[in-house]
């Protein structure tokens, strides 16, 4: 009885550790799903150094507008709203964050965000946006950076960084594992004319280009289109057993013959990407298969059954038919039957002559 009791706690013992080990990898794998950094859309102190968490202004201590939480077009974001009177109109706009928590970015791909501008005529091919991000708490010091040009319209503009594009520009060290602080600049040409400009920035995110399912953007898109093209699939797989006309036969010709038209149906219905990605499924192969395999076994049954005579069953003839069973009968001696009667009927008219006359010589 011990030892049943041992080998039950040795079992339970061996299923608990296993159960513990799946445990830990469905967490490893559900930790290494996604990783996203969403920075809050918050203001806390507006100064140009210092350690105050949050979005701030580095150009306010010079009196430039300080960075505030607006609502702009239905969406908040943080900025202001800057004058152009003053000679650096453009490069007054700064938008720095910092974090006393910091952050790996080992595994991040793309750096997105909003930003509004009010009017997209001020900021022309000559500017430029320099976003940079460092782990020293501070601008310019274990940097890495880039600048980007984009186009903007008047409102809100999605912009995507890929973050391989940031290079190191300070001679300290990038520390990728301990991100702490983000500053992004509005460079360029100034503008004089005493107009305001506002400008806002939104839903800045760092993230390793995974969805909530842990897919990238392609893998989420593609799984989008094979959800569509998958009623045609479906379809096809019903007759992928039929790879030649040998699996046909005239039980199944019908069903499988409906069953194509149903697919070409459904194939026509899709747009050219999903039409793309139907065939990279190979969906396209299977149908022409089925299709040219049924091609061939009618053809095969069109050879194997033989043509009807011309004079099956009989019918109306020229009278030298026979009874219906495909003969002529051409009569014997035709001709010499008719030289016969040609040549008696002479013989009469000579005799005839003949005996006028003898009588007329009598007389």
């Amino acid at each position: 009885m011990k030892k049943v009791i041992s080998l039950l706690l040795v079992a339970l013992l061996l299923l608990s550790l296993i159960t513990t080990a799946a445990l830990s990898v469905a967490a490893e794998d559900e930790a290494k799903t996604q990783v996203l950094y969403e920075i809050p859309n918050e203001v806390a102190a507006n100064q140009k150094d210092g350690k105050s968490e949050g979005w701030r202004n580095s150009k306010v201590d010079s009196n430039k507008a300080p960075l505030e939480v607006m609502e702009l077009d239905g969406q908040v974001g943080v900025g202001g709203t800057f004058s152009g009177a003053e000679p650096n109109y453009f490069n007054t706009i700064r938008f720095l964050y910092y974090t006393a928590t910091p952050l790996d970015m080992s595994e991040i791909i793309y750096i997105d965000f909003d930003l509004y501008i009010s009017d997209s005529s001020k900021y022309t091919a000559d500017n430029s946006i320099m976003v940079e991000i460092c782990s020293s708490g501070r601008q310019d010091a274990s940097e890495i950076s880039t600048g980007i040009k984009p186009e903007l319209k008047e409102g809100w503009n999605h912009i995507r960084i890929d973050f391989s594009t940031l290079k190191s520009g300070s001679s300290e060290p990038f520390d990728i594992t301990a991100w702490n602080f983000f500053r992004l600049c509005i460079n360029g040409p100034y503008d004089t004319q005493g107009s305001e400009l506002t400008v806002a920035l939104a839903n800045l995110v760092f993230w390793n280009g995974l969805n909530e399912e842990g897919l990238t953007e392609e893998e989420a898109a593609r799984k989008e289109l094979m959800a569509t093209i998958q009623p045609a699939l479906d379809k096809v797989n019903e007759f992928k057993h039929i790879k030649s006309k040998d699996h046909i036969n005239a039980d199944n010709l019908a069903s499988i013959k409906e069953l194509i038209a149903q697919a070409y149906e459904l194939y026509n219905a899709l747009n050219e990407e999903q039409k793309d990605l139907f065939t990279a499924e190979d969906g396209f192969r299977i149908l022409k298969t089925a299709e040219r395999a049924v091609e061939k076994y009618e053809e095969e049954q069109a050879e194997l059954t033989p043509p009807p005579s011309d004079n099956e069953g009989g019918g109306e003839g020229n009278g030298n038919e026979g009874d219906g069973d495909g003969t002529v009968e051409i009569p014997e001696n035709n001709g010499c039957q008719s030289a016969l009667t040609i040549g008696a009927t002479m013989s009469l008219l000579l005799a005839a002559a003949w005996v006028a006359f003898a009588a007329r010589k009598k007389n």
